[in-house]
């Protein structure tokens, strides 16, 4: 019999495939000890986040260039914060370079940001909005709505960036050994299709392959430069890259997979476990299609493996299939959460850990985490029951005999 593990430790032998002192239960995105997270200054997430240090597993998560971080906190008037964690320049490419400004203007309950950049061949616009109190950033008006743009995307010079890690070292240091940091970053299909409308990718890629590509292709050399970049600067850093799930059945064929994913992915996985740090895809949706092509990938962590009917494959399938390749991370809806009872929530997290346990390499996590201020009752509720139940149904010494090593 092994004794109790600290967080980081657990979190640790989890992702390696282990059996740990039991199951890893978190809310993933909510991070208790970050002074500068939103949730962190409002009082309706106080519970919820005192009971978090106290059962779940964290994960300290930094990102990287994501709008649905920066401009948040930017309008919440967090600027200094915005500044030290998601300056990635221009199109990942140095603002020395090259012109860009963006002009803020309120419209009601919600903050509008119009984004103006200069290149060789005309000037680029977008509009974003945020709405007060969601914590989520929705597109107005994208980039590319004419095929010139993409010509004038693919005009503008690059200049590797070098983000500071500032705000990620403070992190890190009031973490501890309570959890593991995260970087969250894109992958070159996850910064590329928000620069479309969504409709407007799909079109592109079926009939125009051939400039996603090369958008794909440019973006890509740049995230070699920063995932490189970054990776020298860590260690023992979960790595979490988001953006295949734009292209995974039903909406495109398997074949695109291979194509917008696996190729740049793939490499990019590799870059972080030369590092000595832990790669993670990022894929909500159906999986049955293109999960052996994300195992071919070699990534240590795939999340949020949804359960049908939002995702086609079981716990029980997934573990088959994968189990032996990967840490899978998830299997709670967060639909349960927001809409099902303490006794729903219960009974889920109960079956999710009875049949994703078995053999080690499952972390429970819920499908998505709270945008909303304030936090409703109902779902303080059942995220604070998913938290005990994890922790009630999670021990491996209860429910099995072969101990570690």
């Amino acid at each position: 019999m092994y004794g109790e593990m600290t967080t980081r430790e657990r979190l640790i032998a989890t992702i390696r495939l282990e059996e740990a002192d039991r199951v890893p239960v978190t809310l993933y995105e909510i991070n208790p000890y970050a002074g500068d997270d939103w949730r962190v200054k409002d009082l309706s997430y106080s519970r919820l986040l005192r009971l978090a240090k106290e059962l779940q597993d964290t994960f300290a998560s930094t990102p990287i260039g994501d709008p649905n971080f920066s401009r948040i906190l930017e309008a919440a008037g967090e600027d200094q914060v915005q500044r030290r964690i998601s300056d990635v320049g221009v199109f990942y490419s140095s603002a020395d370079t090259i012109e860009a400004y963006v002009k803020k203007r309120r419209v009601g309950n919600s903050l509008f940001y119009e984004n103006t950049v200069e290149t060789p061949k005309g000037p680029l616009h977008s509009v974003e909005r945020v709405d007060d109190n969601v914590a989520t950033t929705w597109q107005v008006e994208p980039f590319i709505k004419e095929e010139k743009d993409v010509e004038r995307i693919l005009s503008l010079p690059y200049k590797p960036i070098k983000p500071s890690l500032n705000h990620f070292f403070e992190a890190q240091k009031k973490l501890g050994d309570r959890g593991l940091m995260l970087l969250s970053l894109g992958d070159p299909l996850g910064v590329t299709v928000p620069l479309f409308r969504y409709e407007g990718f799909l079109n592109y890629a079926h009939r125009r392959k051939n400039e996603v590509l090369e958008l794909l292709n440019t973006m890509h050399e740049r995230f070699i430069d920063l995932y490189r970049y970054l990776t020298s600067m860590v260690h023992g850093t979960v790595f979490r890259i988001w953006g295949p799930e734009y292209v995974t059945p039903p909406t495109m064929a398997p074949s695109y997979f291979d194509e917008f994913v696996a190729q740049y992915d793939s490499e990019l996985i590799r870059i972080v476990q030369e590092s000595g740090n832990y790669s993670c895809i990022h894929c909500h949706g159906k999986l049955d299609a293109v999960l052996e092509r994300i195992v071919e990938m070699k990534p240590d962590m795939l999340e949020p493996i949804e359960p049908p009917p939002r995702g086609d494959v079981t716990l029980p399938e997934l573990k088959r299939r994968a189990g032996d390749h990967m840490c899978l991370m998830g299997y709670i809806e967060a639909w349960d959460l927001e809409l099902g009872s303490r006794e729903v929530v219960d009974s889920k997290v109960e079956e999710a850990v009875s049949e994703g346990a078995p053999g080690g390499g499952y972390i429970m996590l819920p499908s998505a985490t709270p945008i909303v201020s304030p936090l409703p009752r109902n779902i303080e509720e059942n995220l604070i029951q998913y938290l005990q139940s994890g922790r009630k149904y999670g021990q491996y010494l209860r429910r099995t005999s072969t101990p570690l090593g």
